[in-house]
């Protein structure tokens, strides 16, 4: 069984993002992140100022905007034209540059971002929730589908590897 290729714009044209005037739409309605984000996640990093910022989907740069004064590069990569040409509109940031791509073809430079072989894909699943306590109960690999995982993994990935964009959440409370 064969399955199609990944599409990764798939997901933009179901829920609507490829139509016209969604950017304009989302940029006005989209909550902006607090400038307070960046100082706690400079903490969390221990830098004073990054050399490099990518900023994954980008959307119409808000996320952009805001890294743009605190590191010596912020690249914006955003695949959907409408969107990424809201954010180049808005930038008025020298050591920010744009770029049409998808996590998976970013145009970055190889070593900006780490690699992801399957048994790393497979590690990091075992990191979450509860994935470790339910083998140390006895399951197998196989039962939580691990094996499956690998399996699918070491064909996608291949023996090399590929760029691995891991997405963090951050919540934050003000007061």
């Amino acid at each position: 069984m064969s399955l199609p290729p990944h599409d990764p714009l798939l997901n933009a044209r179901l829920t609507g993002y490829t139509c016209s005037g969604f950017g304009a739409r989302y940029h006005t309605h989209q909550p902006k992140p607090p400038a307070a984000l960046v100082d706690v996640l400079l903490q969390l990093e221990g830098t004073r100022r990054p050399r490099l910022v990518v900023d994954l989907g980008s959307g119409t740069g808000i996320s952009t905007m805001l890294w743009a004064p605190h590191a010596e590069r912020v690249v914006d990569v955003e695949p959907l034209d409408e969107m990424r040409k809201i954010a180049e509109a808005g930038n008025a940031s020298a050591n920010v540059s744009f770029k049409a791509g998808v996590a998976q073809q970013t145009g970055v430079p190889d070593g900006a971002v780490e690699r992801c072989t399957a048994e790393r894909l497979v590690g990091f699943a075992c990191t979450i929730g509860i994935v470790l306590p339910v083998l140390d109960l006895g399951h197998s690999d196989g039962e939580l589908g691990l094996t499956a995982l690998r399996d699918v993994a070491e064909r996608t990935l291949g023996a090399d590897g590929l760029p691995w964009y891991v997405s963090y959440r951050v919540r934050a409370a003000v007061k």
